[in-house]
C-alpha cells in the first residue's frame, strides 16, 4: 500500500497534481492539514504501507515529490523527483481517471524510477498507456489524452 498527499498549505495545483498521480501511482491521497511528518508517517505505518509520497510546491506549482520508505520501525527519505507542471488531469477531462492498470513503453529514466518505487508494472492489456513525449509524461485512454502532463526527472 502507498500514500501519497502533499506539503503543509499546498496550492491548488499541487492537491489536484497529488489526487492525479495517486491515481497513477495506486496510491491513496491523505488530505495533510495540520499533520506533521511523524503524523503520516504512523498513518502510514499503521495502515500497512511502506511507501509515502509527499508533493511540494513552489511559485503555485508542483516541484518535487519526496519518497519516503517506511517499514516497522524506520522510515527514510528514498528519492527526490522534481517536477514541471505543464497540465492537469481536468484540462483534458472532468472525470476522474482511476488507472487499475497502465502500459507503457520507453520512458524517463526518472518516471521509470518512480514507477517501480510504487511497484508499478506495465500491463499491455490495459486501456491506459502512459507515453512519455519529448520528455513530457502524459496518460492516454486509446488516442485521448486524460493527463496529467508533466516533466519529471531527479539528481
Amino acid at each position: 500500500m502507498r500514500y501519497i498527499t502533499t506539503s503543509r498549505k499546498p496550492c491548488t495545483n499541487s492537491r489536484v497534481f497529488a489526487k492525479d498521480l495517486g491515481d497513477l501511482l495506486h496510491a491513496v491521497y491523505l488530505t495533510r492539514g495540520k499533520s506533521s511528518l511523524a503524523e503520516l508517517i504512523a498513518t502510514a505505518r499503521y495502515n500497512g504501507a511502506q511507501k509515502l509520497f509527499i508533493v511540494t510546491d513552489q511559485g503555485g506549482n508542483p516541484h518535487q515529490i519526496l519518497e519516503i520508505n517506511i517499514d516497522a520501525k524506520n522510515w527514510e527519505f528514498a528519492n527526490t523527483y522534481f517536477v514541471v507542471l505543464h497540465k492537469l488531469r481536468k484540462i483534458f477531462t472532468d472525470k476522474r481517471v482511476r488507472m487499475e492498470s497502465i502500459s507503457f513503453g520507453e520512458v524517463s529514466r526518472a518516471m521509470h524510477h518512480l514507477l517501480r518505487a510504487a511497484e508499478i508494472y506495465p500491463d499491455d492489456e490495459s486501456k491506459y498507456t502512459l507515453i512519455d513525449k519529448d520528455g513530457l509524461v502524459s496518460v492516454y485512454l486509446g488516442k485521448e489524452e486524460v493527463g496529467p502532463k508533466f516533466k519529471i526527472y531527479y539528481k
